[in-house]
Formats: structure tokens, C-alpha cells, sequence
């Protein structure tokens, strides 16, 4: 088949390795500094120039296009596409909504207030707080950096008033306590396929310290300390009451409490960095899972470790020359850039994932992290976690 896959990200490259994988016409745009045997798609968001194409399918990887209506155009053009339409992307782009939408339908999640105003906001988090602190988070797209987990009133006040200056809305949540967990399903009109869990570490230093980031690493498979099917029935019949059911991927944020699985938040696409993690453990064809064809049974463990820029997630610095990327590990580029001379160039973010696919935990990150040595931002170590896949054992068990 003809696909494309639209966005620029590690996830991006991750779909199109896996779509190659599957014997597939693979275009991609706008792509990164990544080479490979894909078709090159610069000017990717061109409704013409794709209908030109003539793709059997569209895959929309990132948020923004998605909550842009980028399904939509697509569609309205004579287009197949892979993603959630504008509407049905407020899932992901307005937390407020979402929240409201699991309130409706009687799914696990946190109590909550929606404040518009600091005052509400306020007086949420002296309503909501206790001694496990507060969760305040922006209600729109922030790219993963819009959350404060604060551990008292006065430190969820100052991160109510710092996260309503830039982003407007907020959300206010009861804190909960437990372990993490990253649930993807592939959505389809007739039912969904659940991939594995997978765990993604936000934070950006050892010991799950320092500011939220996009992910700087992820492993899969984890267990779940409690059965999910029940959760999944409802979670669906809910989506399609509200025809809220598309042709894409939904990521279910979770969180394994003493009293069952809570539900953190939604996002309307593959999970990034879960998704280099899932496909290239995937066994089968990617493309005929999206369709509902049951997947042999996975095997082993797979890690992903993130290479960040200088300064990531505040800053920016200039572009860095990259050096030392190994031939025999999966290396998928996310921030990445090439020169006209073919050098490859950091692009600011979250630059390369180092993933390996091995028997056990312990032997993937022994491969990610030799190779992780020896890449280099203009001559120096690039920035990254030492800790990612040591806070399970060896089983994936929470």
C-alpha cells in the first residue's frame, strides 16, 4: 500500500520503520535529519500535493494537526486518514473537557475542579488538597510540560498562578498515589486492539527528578497489577455514545492505585516516546493491526533511552554538531537536522531515542547505554537519564 505519515518526531520515524517493516510505500513529512528508503515529503501539509500522491492512507502523528483539524481537511479532500477529526481530538486538547467526559460516564478518574480564574483556581486547590499535595495542570496542548505535581497548598498556588499566565485554563486535581502506566488502543469503528503497557519516565533527571518533559525514556512490557478489560469495554461504549469512536490510536494515561486503575488523561495519537518502544517490539504488520488483524504474542522487553539538547525542556541552545551514532542499535531521530554536506545537526527537544529489543531488561539497557557513551553534541555527552528501566524488576512487574 501507499502511505504517508505526517509529523517529524521520533514517533514519526518510528510508524514509518514500521510500515517499511511491513513490505509498504512509505512517504514521510516533514521528516528530520533521519535517512532512510521512505519517500521524502517536505511540504507535507499540502492538501493538493497529497491528493496528487493518491495514498491509500494518511497517518497524522502529532497533536497539533490533529487539534487543528487536520483529520478533517484530509477527509473533506477524498482522503483516507488515520486520527481522531478536530471534535473528536478535545479528548487531548481541552483536559477540562476529557475530565468532564469521564465524570459523564462514570470512568475512574481523580476528582477535579475546572478553574478559568486564579480565584477558582485557589480555591479549588484548598478544596482538592490534602496530604498528598494537588495536580494543576494547563487544560490545552503544552507539549508534556504543562502539569505541576505540587506537594502543598503554597507550591500549587505559585504553579496555578505561573501555568494560568501562559496557558490560560486550568485544571485542579486530587493527587493519587501509585505507579504509572502508558495504554495505547488501536481505535476502529468495530472494536479496538490493546497493545501492552509501556512506561514512560516524564521527568527529566535520575530518580524521576526535575522539571515534566515530553518523556526521556520509556520500557514495555509492563504488567498490570489489575485486569483492564472491564476498563476498556467502557472506555469504548463511552466513545461511541458519544461518537467520539475514530480511526486512530488512543492513549490512556493510568495510574495503579490501592483501589483499582484511575484514569490521568487521554491522548488522541501514539504515545511518544511509548511508541518506539511498541513498534519496534511489535511483532506482525503495524498496518494490518490499525485494521483489527490480532498480533502474534510479543516477546521479550524493549527500552527506549532519550538524548536531549543542552538545556531541554527551558531553553534552547544554538544547533550542535552530532557524532558517534552506532550502525548496529535501532537510533530513531526526533530533533534532528542535515546540512547540505549530509552532516547531521541537533535541532533543539528531544534529539535521538536509543532503542534495543532484547530478552530481558537488563540486556537492553546494557546496549542503550554503551552506545549512549559514545555519542557526542559538538565533541560533549549529550544529556540523558542512567536510571530508565530500574524502577521495575526484572519481569516488568510494578
Amino acid at each position: 500500500m501507499r502511505l504517508v505519515v505526517l509529523g517529524s518526531g521520533g514517533r514519526e520515524h518510528a510508524m514509518v520503520r514500521a510500515l517499511q517493516k511491513g513490505g509498504h510505500e512509505v512517504h514521510w513529512g516533514p521528516g528530520n535529519g533521519a535517512q532512510g528508503d521512505w519517500f521524502p515529503l517536505p511540504d507535507a501539509y499540502n492538501l493538493e500535493k497529497l491528493q496528487a500522491l493518491k495514498p491509500d492512507l494518511i497517518l497524522v502523528g502529532p497533536e497539533d494537526p490533529l487539534a487543528d483539524g487536520w483529520v478533517d481537511k484530509l477527509t473533506e479532500g477524498g482522503l483516507k486518514a488515520w486520527g481522531p477529526t478536530a471534535a473528536q481530538a478535545r479528548l487531548e486538547s481541552s483536559k477540562a473537557w476529557s475530565k468532564q467526559f469521564m465524570r459523564r460516564h462514570g470512568l475512574p478518574t481523580a476528582d477535579f475542579a475546572v478553574a478559568d480564574t486564579l480565584e477558582e483556581a485557589q480555591a479549588a486547590i484548598r478544596q482538592l488538597c490534602d496530604h498528598r499535595g494537588v495536580v494543576v495542570k494547563a487544560d490545552g496542548l503544552a507539549a508534556g510540560k504543562g502539569v505541576v505535581v505540587a506537594d502543598d497548598e503554597k507550591s500549587a498556588a505559585l504553579a496555578a498562578q505561573e501555568l494560568m499566565a501562559k496557558y490560560g485554563r486550568l485544571v485542579i486535581e486530587r493527587r493519587l498515589l501509585g505507579e504509572e502506566a502508558s495504554w495505547i488502543l488501536l481505535l476502529r469503528p468495530d472494536g479496538f486492539q490493546a497493545l501492552p503497557l509501556a512506561r514512560d519516565h516524564k521527568r527529566l533527571r535520575d530518580g524521576d527528578s526535575g522539571p515534566n518533559t515530553g518523556g526521556m525514556g520509556t520500557i514495555t512490557p509492563v504488567e498490570s497489577p489489575f485486569p483492564l478489560e472491564k476498563l476498556g469495554r467502557d472506555l469504548f461504549a463511552a466513545l461511541e455514545q458519544e461518537h467520539l469512536n475514530y480511526f486512530g490510536a488512543l492513549f490512556v494515561g493510568l495510574l495503579f492505585t490501592s483501589e483499582g486503575p484511575q484514569i490521568l488523561e487521554f491522548n488522541c495519537r501514539l504515545g511518544d516516546p511509548e511508541t518506539e518502544v511498541l513498534l519496534e517490539s511489535m511483532p506482525g504488520d503495524f498496518l494490518q493491526a490499525l485494521y483489527g488483524h490480532p498480533l502474534p504474542e510479543w516477546q521479550g522487553c524493549c527500552l527506549d533511552v532519550v538524548l536531549a539538547h543542552p538545556g531541554y525542556p527551558e531553553t534552547s541552545s544554538p544547533s550542535m554538531r552530532i557524532e558517534g551514532i552506532p550502525e548496529d542499535l535501532t537510533v530513531l531521530q526526533a530533533g534532528t537536522r542535515r546540512d547540505q554536506q549530509g552532516q547531521l545537526w541537533t535541532a533543539g527537544g528531544r534529539v535521538l531515542h536509543l532503542v534495543a529489543h532484547a530478552e530481558n531488561y537488563e540486556a537492553a539497557r546494557e546496549k542503550v547505554y554503551q552506545a549512549a557513551q559514545k555519542i557526542t553534541f559538538d565533541g560533549k555527552p549529550a544529556h540523558y537519564r542512567t536510571d530508565i528501566g530500574t524502577q521495575l524488576d526484572l519481569a516488568g512487574h510494578l
